[in-house]
């Protein structure tokens, strides 16, 4: 009895070390994924924390679509990819201003491609990649200055690093041998020290890329590559791989990567049918790692938690969809953070009546809601 209780107790060990991530100086901390393990189940089950900022409704600055969220100090700096505008709101859901500067002239974007905050000098960089200029505003939305790009193509997304330093995700669009790198670290006028990373030989037609490819967590700077499993810690020196998540034979292969797919149907449609990961996207915060990726036209969920690396996988079905249309679309120390609809929002609060007294529904015509929560200590 004493030795089937000891096998029985040996066997959950290593079953619970299953998921436990090994290191390598070339990976990083790494783990190994397999997708048959993922839970068919409610991913919504692990949230807990849950709180809710409704967005002030001012008349004529309403938001379209959410697509990237930066908080800074006691402000939330908002990028709304529908009405191709920057949106500064307190902490409290209070308004404060709007960027929407669009044209050809000094201090107008045609395209808001990604935007970042400089925290040192509290300023909003603005990137445009089809003027290819960098515009800077203060946190009040006024406009200070702009930088006319000297490399070209733009880049795609950036993230500022330190002093006049950012890191630009070129991805691979660059036809000139001088700038096939993925990764530049330079100043916004390109000159002076120039670091480049993550060579490649050829411009790629259509790919796909994660939704955030650089992202700030206390000081570091975190970047996912076009392609790649493994995230990188970027400083005004080096790329550090920081952690690398295996697929084995799932994850796309260089042939795969290398072709030139100039039909985007066909291309979608290829990804469908191939066995290949794809739409692979991370965010990170003090707590947890969060991904998200589309395998054989199903998305999966996966969080790992950063103090014991146990690890939480879940697949969506028909039964467990996730319910809200929008993405987790960044982080404040210990939560994640996604954008409701009104109508998202007035489900979840009929739903949980019992939790949330007192709080009042909202019509369909007013701004999103922003819903923080912390994944449970898996």
């Amino acid at each position: 009895m004493k030795h089937t209780a000891l096998l029985i107790f040996i066997i959950l060990f290593l079953s619970s070390c299953a998921c436990a991530p090994s290191t390598d100086e070339s990976k990083g901390k790494y783990y190994q994924i397999d997708l048959k393990t993922a839970k068919e189940e409610n991913f919504e089950s692990i949230f807990e924390r849950i709180s809710f900022i409704p967005l002030e409704t001012i008349k004529d600055h309403e938001i379209g679509q959410i697509r990237k969220i930066l908080p800074i100090g006691d402000k939330y700096v908002l990028l709304d990819s529908q009405t191709n505008s920057i949106f500064l709101y307190k902490n409290n859901g209070k308004y404060e201003s709007q960027i929407q500067a669009i044209g050809n002239g000094p201090g107008e974007y045609v395209q808001i491609t990604d935007f970042c905050i400089n925290e040192q000098t509290q300023e909003i960089k603005v990137l445009d990649g089809i003027q290819n200029k960098l515009l800077t505003f203060d946190l009040r939305g006024n406009f200070i200055h702009e930088t006319k790009l000297t490399v070209y193509p733009s880049p795609l997304h950036l993230s500022h690093l330190s002093d006049s330093l950012y890191a630009f995700d070129f991805q691979r669009c660059s036809n000139t041998k001088e700038w096939q790198y993925q990764l530049i670290v330079s100043s916004e006028s390109f000159t002076g020290n120039v670091q480049k990373y993550l060579s490649y030989d050829k411009p790629l037609g259509l790919s796909f890329s994660p939704r955030t490819t650089l992202f700030s967590l206390h000081g570091e700077t975190i970047y996912v590559p076009l392609y790649s499993s493994t995230i990188y810690t970027v400083s005004s020196s080096q790329i550090i791989p920081r952690y690398t998540f295996l697929f084995g034979d799932h994850w796309v292969d260089q042939q795969f990567i290398d072709t030139q797919w100039n039909d985007a149907l066909d291309f979608m449609n290829r990804l469908e049918d191939m066995k290949y990961i794809y739409y692979f996207n991370i965010l990170e915060n003090e707590s947890h790692i969060y991904s998200d990726f589309m395998y054989k036209g199903k998305r999966y969920h996966l969080v790992v938690n950063k103090e014991n690396d146990h690890i939480y996988f879940q697949k969506e079905t028909d039964k467990y969809k996730c319910k809200y249309t929008g993405n987790i679309i960044g982080s404040i120390d210990e939560q994640f953070i996604i954008a409701l609809s009104p109508d998202e929002y007035n489900e979840k609060i009929d739903n949980t009546a019992h939790t949330y007294k007192n709080v009042h529904l909202l019509s369909e015509d007013q701004n999103p809601v922003l819903m923080l929560f912390s994944f449970s200590r898996i």
